[in-house]
């Protein structure tokens, strides 16, 4: 998959494919897993699915990574023995499903619509926005968030019930999605569930991206290399199943503790090193987890990723940014033009600024914007 990817030009093709690809892993061990009772955590049945969530701007990659790998005819995983959808805007009811006009006696089914949980329910669905979801992060709280959404991307038993009847069903979806950089609260349940991916472009970003979309400018991809693509995926739908346990080594843990990350924390690492070996292949009937080089990266990058969203992915953007401008400033027409080219307008460039300035993370001085060095105290002899 990778070295198709990067014949198609794709920028950062070693970067951010891996996790998609991993989640993938973890999607197919789910699926095998839940139904042959393979994996338990505590006497209950674990969940490995590996959502997948990429903060960045309009622009940046949320639709092109979907792209590359739903599309039925040229994406690595369309016509799969995997069902696929790419959704541009999804709401609740159309992910859990809603109730439409009164409830028929003789047909007690006819009112209710199910949503793509349910109608890809073994499968993996990509949504350009889905709005529910961006609404409840921005929240302190996930309270408007529907706990049947919620328990989708969990456990997968969804329960709706209203006044015209309810809706009961299981589902084993894997959701990617992703939306620009905001203030996220990933204290509540549904943080704990999303596997993070944070692209926040420098103007070298920039450049390499004009630059590969132009050398990408009439490339085809391979069909052969597609179509091999699709094969293995089948092939290791059908190889999972001789897993009878999963061994989870002590390398894994011993990279967590460094971390010191919360404990709800951790089954997002644990997920994303089973997705990993499954697409790695390298299991018979024993699945053994353990540390090597790109997992190591990964569990890198997803540390540092999920740091940056907590700590604010717009306070990251323009940090980063003026990092890496000579002498962490520029002027500020060049900084206020860089916002507007993330998405934002006057309004929100401004409130933004105030808000860092506020906080003594920037400064405005003669003209020029700049990140606040704080100078180090000098040891007294």
């Amino acid at each position: 998959m990778l070295d198709e990817l990067k014949f198609r030009n794709c920028a950062y093709w070693d970067i951010y494919p891996w996790f998609y690809i991993s989640s993938i892993g973890a999607h197919l061990f789910n699926v095998s897993s839940l139904v042959r009772q393979v994996l338990y955590i505590s006497g209950l049945p674990y969940d490995t699915r590996m959502h997948m969530f990429l903060v960045t701007y309009p622009g940046f990659g949320k639709t092109f990574w979907l792209f590359q790998f739903l599309l039925q005819d040229t994406g690595l995983i369309g016509n799969t023995r995997i069902p696929v959808t790419m959704e541009g805007y999804m709401t609740e009811a159309g992910w859990v499903g809603q109730f439409t006009g009164a409830r028929d006696e003789e047909d007690p089914e006819s009112n209710k619509h199910y949503g793509i949980a349910f109608q890809y329910a073994t499968g993996i669905a990509g949504a350009e926005e889905f709005s529910a979801i961006n609404v409840a992060l921005s929240q302190s709280h996930s309270k408007q968030l529907d706990s049947a959404l919620l328990t989708s991307l969990d456990s997968g038993y969804v329960s709706k019930s209203l006044g015209p009847g309810s809706i009961k069903y299981k589902t084993s979806i894997t959701l990617w999605t992703g939306t620009q950089p905001a203030r996220f609260d990933l204290t509540g349940g549904l943080g704990r569930r999303l596997t993070f991916m944070h692209f926040i472009p420098t103007d070298e970003d920039v450049e390499l991206l004009r630059r590969t979309r132009r050398e990408g400018f009439g490339k085809r991809h391979r069909t052969f290399n597609t179509v091999q693509a699709r094969q293995q995926i089948n092939l290791r739908k059908d190889e999972i199943t001789q897993i009878k346990d999963v061994i989870m080594h002590k390398s894994i843990y011993e990279k967590l503790d460094k971390y010191k990350i919360m404990p709800y924390e951790e089954p997002l690492f644990e997920r994303m090193a089973i997705g990993y070996w499954i697409m790695r292949g390298s299991f018979n009937d024993t699945l053994v987890l353990r540390m090597d080089k790109h997992l190591d990266r990964m569990f890198d990058l997803h540390y540092k990723w999920r740091g940056e969203v907590k700590r604010g992915s717009e306070f990251s953007q323009v940090l980063g940014y003026l990092r890496s401008q000579k002498n962490m400033k520029t002027e500020q027409s060049t900084y206020m033009n860089h916002l507007y080219n993330m998405g934002y307008d006057v309004l929100g460039a401004q409130s933004l600024t105030k808000r860092l300035t506020d906080f003594k993370s920037i400064e405005l001085k003669g003209g020029m914007i700049g990140v606040v060095t704080r100078k180090k105290n000098k040891k007294k002899d």
